[in-house]
């Protein structure tokens, strides 16, 4: 026969929460929840009791413990719906910012004397005239990015093929596409080219169209310069 001793160390913590009151009881992923609070010397301790269904059914019935009466679990629940309520009373609110709106003042109305203004001429055009005038003033920037388009396109353009494809053509290019572009009319156009317009910035440009036809008529392309183009800056 033979004899084998050991040695068993048993650790013992007791948590004693009689003196606390019940302040939550909850459920979550098969744990039941319970929550004891006691305040001691102005300090509120808090302790969570965390217990499986199955041992809280164990508990139930080694020691024959009696459910919760439904009016138990209902004074319970009133409890902590009421402890939730004021905890939610702590969170600041929004500021009410109150407006006085001071009472209208009783003040006297001065009445001017009416002014008399000579009749309206209703064929006078002339206003007409000047508010035509206004809007069809066209921005310098816009007139120097017009001009500046037309002698880069001169550079890169394929005069060789304007015979059969028109947007190879220099007149096609400043009498239709140009104008219709910029959202201009041709006429508009045809004077911002022959500098007739806005000379302070139409004027600078004379010499760079004396380079464009004197350009195409020594590469050969006499006819792709329109007449008014050419007895405007070569004539």
């Amino acid at each position: 026969m033979e004899f084998k001793e050991e040695e068993v160390v048993t650790k013992k913590s007791t948590i004693d929460v009689q003196s606390g009151e019940v302040h939550k009881v909850f459920e979550k992923d098969n744990t039941v929840s319970v929550v004891f609070q006691e305040e001691k010397n102005d300090v509120l301790i808090k302790c969570v009791l965390n217990l499986t269904k199955d041992q809280l059914a164990h508990i139930n019935r080694e020691h024959n413990i009696k459910p919760l009466a439904k009016e138990q679990l209902q004074a319970i629940h009133a409890k902590n719906d009421v402890a939730e309520i004021k905890e939610a009373a702590l969170v600041t609110a929004d500021p009410v910012v109150e407006i006085t709106i001071p009472a209208k003042l009783n003040t006297s109305v001065k009445h001017l004397p009416t002014e008399t203004y000579p009749a309206l001429n209703w064929k006078d055009k002339t206003p007409e005239r000047e508010a035509k005038l206004y809007r069809s003033k066209i921005d310098p920037d816009r007139i120097t990015m017009l001009l500046e388009y037309v002698f880069r396109w001169h550079k890169r353009n394929k005069y060789q093929k304007s015979r059969k494809d028109k947007s190879c053509n220099l007149a096609h290019f400043l009498k239709t596409y140009l104008p219709k572009n910029n959202n201009m009319d041709f006429q508009t156009c045809r004077r911002i080219y022959l500098a007739q317009t806005y000379r302070e910035v139409t004027a600078s440009y004379r010499q760079q169209w004396v380079n464009l036809v004197n350009d195409l008529d020594k590469r050969g392309y006499h006819n792709e310069v329109p007449d008014y183009i050419r007895k405007h800056y070569i004539s």
